[in-house]
């Protein structure tokens, strides 16, 4: 898996929670448990390929993948994220838990 798909971390469970609040209560029991279940799930499981990507290496530097850039003036606001030892290990404990 490429560090990439960096991006779907935090968007797959925002997007489940989106999906499940739109729906509402319209939506049968066993769909809304399948996305609230799934969303944070497939969450972990491009967490876990991301990581397993990014410690493959002997001594992994840090990955910044910029998403949109926000601002094209002298001073460049991105939304990007960024990968390296720490949040590597944090994103392992938030979407494990």
């Amino acid at each position: 898996m490429t560090l990439e798909l960096l991006w779907l971390i935090p968007f797959l469970p925002f997007a489940g929670a989106a999906v499940n609040g739109l729906l509402g209560p319209r939506a049968p029991r066993p769909l809304t448990t399948a996305v609230a279940l799934g969303a944070p799930g497939a969450s972990l499981a491009v967490a876990l390929g991301c990581l397993w990507t990014y410690v493959q290496t002997l001594h992994p530097q840090t990955f910044e993948l910029a998403v949109w850039s926000w601002t094209s003036s002298i001073v460049p606001i991105d939304v990007a994220f960024q990968l390296d030892a720490l949040s590597a290990v944090m994103v392992f404990v938030v979407t494990f838990v």
